[in-house]
Order: structure tokens, then sequence, then C-alpha cells
């Protein structure tokens, strides 16, 4: 609707989506110290833009306040001297569904650059590899206790990045940083240095945090995303996911449709003959309970019309 306001919570992402000629704000608190502002929204279906301001509680146009208009991969970034006690505005137009995730960090303490990730969820983010700390970047995924398997997704747009886990078991992150139980590139429970994406195979028996780290020597852009067995992962509209799927285990994808014209799925595989079902009906489709199918060896394609 237009015209209302979401509070945000800093570095954690909030779902939203915005209809075509209106606006969805948000308001982030402001609670670091002389911190640096990095605000993004990550486009899921259709085609959505970022405004922020300082002063307009409403920036959704291109006025003299306005900090930034950008979309997935091109973040709104301001470098110090946001004073706490104090507000940043941000206005998303366009049509489509989103995330959008701000933080006000100190650019010195790692462990207060670590983003929220939500199960499912996509997260488009980049690297600048300006220097060491822009090299990386860090995720926090809390779960509740479980055995099963952690399986996280990466897309990358441009450049390449590889991917390190770590667990803090039930420790606060700054206590997790100084024990030295950040993930790095020699000391991880889990990593992933060719490009595809991470399983772990966990056995908690109570809540745990573990933190995820991004790490690229040159400057990149992509998606991140983790799922376990009981979740589901958002696909964006024309974004790939790279993924691994165990034998005769399923991993499950959906995707919001909204369109008069045909849409295609395409399963390309790296190594083995998956296979691809699809439904509108069941949640999570199978090679009994399906409405669409492709098995073919190799690629596998299935195209579908609206008027089905």
């Amino acid at each position: 609707l237009l015209d209302t306001n979401v509070i945000l919570i800093d570095s954690s992402p909030s779902k939203g989506s915005v209809n075509a000629g209106l606006c969805q704000y948000y308001t982030l608190p402001v609670t670091a110290e002389n911190g640096s502002l990095y605000a993004i929204v990550t486009t899921l279906t259709g085609s959505t833009y970022l405004y922020a301001s300082l002063i307009d509680s409403e920036p959704c146009s291109n006025s003299s306040h306005l900090l930034s208009g950008y979309f997935s991969f091109f973040p709104v970034v301001i470098n110090g001297n946001i004073k706490s006690s104090r507000q940043v505005y941000f206005g998303v137009s366009g049509n489509g569904t989103y995330t959008i995730r701000a933080s006000v960090v100190n650019p010195t303490v790692i462990y207060d650059k670590v983003y929220q990730l939500i199960a499912g969820i996509p997260q488009a983010d980049t690297l600048y590899a300006y220097s060491l700390n822009d090299k990386w970047r860090y995720y926090l995924i809390s779960l509740q206790a479980g055995h099963e398997t952690l399986s996280i997704q990466q897309s990358p747009f441009a450049g390449e990045i590889q991917l390190f886990l770590g667990s803090c078991g039930a420790n606060s992150l700054s206590e997790c940083f100084t024990s030295g139980r950040f993930p790095n590139t020699t000391n991880n429970i889990a990593k992933n240095t060719n490009g595809l994406s991470l399983s772990y195979n966990r056995y908690d028996d109570e809540s745990i945090n573990y933190v995820l780290g991004v790490y690229s020597n040159n400057p990149a852009s992509y998606l991140i995303s983790y799922t376990t067995s009981s979740s589901i992962l958002s696909l964006s509209y024309g974004v790939p996911v790279i993924d691994h799927a165990f034998r005769r285990e399923y991993d499950y994808f959906s995707f919001y449709y909204n369109s008069n014209e045909d849409i295609t799925i395409t399963l390309t595989p790296f190594s083995g003959d998956p296979d691809i079902f699809v439904s509108t009906i069941y949640n999570r489709p199978n090679f009994r309970n399906y409405t669409w199918m492709s098995t073919d060896y190799g690629s596998d394609a299935i195209t579908i019309s609206p008027s089905v």
C-alpha cells in the first residue's frame, strides 16, 4: 500500500512487495556510533528500485535529498559520519517482490558486518575487494536443533566467490570472533572454492549459530542463499541457481509467476542425470506427485502456458 512504513532491523533482510505507481517506505533507526551505511534491495520478481535519504522520510523520487536509486547488486553506500540516535529513510518503487536490508556498521569491527540470512530467500551482495576487509562478507545462519543437510547456494553475476562455513555454537558473534571461530581460508568446518554450492551435514542437539564467509580476491557480485531439509528456495526470474542433489533425494524450489507469457524452467546438469518435477498443487512434487515432469537424459526443460 502507498505511504506505509516498516521499521527495519539492522543487518536483517525484510521481505516486501510493491505495485506499479506506488512506493513502500522503510525506516532504519541508527544505533552505531559514526558508522557507515550499507543498504541493498534484492529483486525476487519483477523490477524494484531503492531510494534513500537522511532528510526526506518518503524518498521515492529524484529529490534533492536523494542519496541513490539502485537495484540488485548496486547498494546504497554512505561512508562514515552516520550518527547514532537518528534515522535513515528508504523507499522502494517498481513492480515486484524483493528483500531490503540495511545496516550502519563500524568498518573496523569484522563481527559488526555480519548479515542475517533467511532460509530460502536469496540475498544479493557485492564485494569491492579494495582492501582485505572488502574481500570478505559474513552471514549469520541461525538454526534450531536438527540432524539434516545445510545447503548453501550461490549464483555469481560478476567475478568468482568462495564459500567458508564456521560454527559459533550458542556463542554471540563477538565471542565467536574473539575465540577465533569465524571462518576463513584455513579455519572452517566446510568450504567450497570451485564456484559450486556448499553442503554440510549437521548434527546439532541444540540451537546453533553458523557463520558463512564469502570471499573474493577481486570485485564480485552474487546471490547467496541457504536451505535445510525443511525449507524451499525461492527462485528469482532469469537468475540461475547452482545446487547439488544427493542420490535419491530432492531439492525443492518455488517461483511466483504473474504473467500472460509462457514460462520455461530449465535444468542443466554439471554431473549425473537429475530430473525435474513441477506442480501448482503439490508444494514438494516428486515422481509420484507432480503436474509437469521432464526426465530426459542430460538437460531437462519444461514450458508452461498460463492458460494451462
